[in-house]
């Protein structure tokens, strides 16, 4: 391999810089001596010496009831933390335990007043429900006596209303259900003797049918227009305007 051969660098004159001139540093004997004496003035101070002393360490002998004692302690501590967390811990478990206990009995004690109370009122209730019943059954009879009484008190001012009765009992059947047979009560069987003779009415005297009554056969149709039917239509009407909603215990045979 050929070595490299370097290429001279050029300086040009423009780039020169001032020179000066080095000179070598003096190495006369007399400046040599000078250097040496300097150095020897510069000599680091003498440290210390440390002495290392060994000594002995000698392990002190336990006797039996030495090592009784260390054991016994050491149980005793044990006992002592073990006794302080079985106690803390037995706090925090029997807390728990009478917590549950109490609101168990709370809840007890609660359902108990609960039900005392509900008692209570259930027999403060029945009173209410009896008398409230009993007074409706009082309401009931009285309306129906002032129906009653309302009824007879028109029958006797107005005769008339047995042909209006028996008329409204005929609207009730086809036309062609048949021939009409009215069951009268006997005292009123003459009142209308003439108006069935014209119409063709077929009367019955019936000591069962309260005077300004009539039961209407008509083939196999039925029209129960008797004073207590009507007493009780009257009384229906009043009771639903005075107690919405009731009812009554008497059946309706018709319309009237």
């Amino acid at each position: 391999m050929k070595s490299e051969i370097r290429k001279p660098i050029r300086i040009r004159a423009s780039e020169v810089r001032d020179a000066s001139s080095w000179r070598l540093p003096d190495m006369s004997e007399s400046e040599h001596e000078r250097l040496i004496a300097l150095a020897q003035k510069r000599k680091p101070e003498p440290q210390p010496e440390v002495q290392v002393v060994e000594e002995e360490v000698y392990a002190e002998k336990l006797t039996l009831s030495q090592w009784e004692e260390i054991c016994e302690a050491a149980r005793a501590e044990g006992l002592e933390q073990g006794r302080s967390e079985g106690l803390a811990a037995g706090r925090e478990e029997g807390f728990q335990q009478g917590l549950n206990q109490g609101l168990e009995e709370g809840r007890a004690r609660i359902d108990e007043q609960v039900a005392r109370l509900a008692a209570v009122v259930d027999q403060l209730q029945r009173p209410l429900e009896q008398q409230r019943s009993e007074l409706e059954s009082l309401l009931v009879t009285l309306v129906r006596q002032l129906s009653e009484a309302v009824v007879r008190a028109e029958l006797r001012t107005r005769p008339d209303l047995l042909l209006e009765t028996i008329n409204e009992a005929l609207s009730c059947i086809p036309p062609h259900a048949g021939a009409p047979v009215l069951s009268l009560h006997p005292d009123d069987c003459h009142l209308i003797e003439h108006d069935a003779q014209q119409r063709g009415w077929e009367l019955v005297a019936d000591e069962s049918v309260s005077p300004g009554g009539c039961v209407l056969q008509a083939g196999a149709c039925r029209v129960d227009s008797s004073v207590e039917t009507r007493f009780e239509q009257v009384a229906m009407q009043l009771l639903e305007h005075l107690l919405p909603g009731a009812t009554t215990s008497s059946g309706q045979g018709g319309e009237a």
